[in-house]
């Protein structure tokens, strides 16, 4: 596993973005990580590649991690909340148990991220694996609004991944209308 260090990217004992989040004796965080990101997306290059970075106890409340590439990253228990993630790539990542209160997801890659189960809830079918979130559903490599997903036609889902994509999402079609319509969400789904 990589770690900030290897990166040259020491976690450091300061004051944190917002209030910090002590763990034991250490004020854990990653400002110059974070700094080196902002100037990345001041000048656009030069972009701070988090994949595989251990964050374990960082408090990345605040952040704007936007564009960052996240995939693959163990970010479970963490504080991202109020973060921008805005286009951030989360493939593969595990979010179990992160505090995404309040994050901007929007534009994120979250095709195959473990999710919290309340911001981001993931399913794994025999076919495909599902992210969803209060506006988008993620099934495989495919991302498309929540109503756009439920108003496709048949000639459409066969497009994507021919007969495999049409038999899976005639049979889960009505499975995750129901488990959307009840699950813990930001906002209740109840426009389809």
């Amino acid at each position: 596993m990589i770690t900030l260090s290897m990166l040259g990217l020491d976690i450091v004992k300061k004051k944190s973005l917002k209030e910090p989040k002590v763990y034991g004796e250490i004020v854990m965080e990653v400002s110059e990580a974070l700094e080196q990101h902002r100037l990345w997306l001041e000048r656009l290059n030069d972009r701070v590649d988090f994949k595989k970075v251990d964050l374990n106890k960082v408090n990345l409340s605040g952040a704007n991690l936007r564009l960052a590439d996240l995939s693959e990253t163990d970010l479970s228990g963490i504080d991202l909340s109020e973060s921008n993630l805005s286009g951030v790539n989360l493939r593969w990542a595990n979010l179990s148990r992160a505090d995404l209160s309040r994050a901007d997801l929007s534009g994120a890659g979250l095709n195959e991220v473990v999710g919290n189960g309340k911001e981001i809830i993931s399913l794994q079918t025999d076919s495909y694996h599902i992210n969803y979130t209060s506006t988008h559903i993620y099934i495989g490599c495919k991302t498309h609004s929540i109503e756009r997903w439920f108003n496709f036609s048949d000639k459409e889902i066969l497009a994507m991944d021919g007969r495999k994509a049409l038999a899976f999402w005639k049979k889960w079609k009505p499975i995750l209308k129901l488990i959307m319509g009840v699950a813990d969400t930001t906002k209740k789904n109840t426009r389809f």
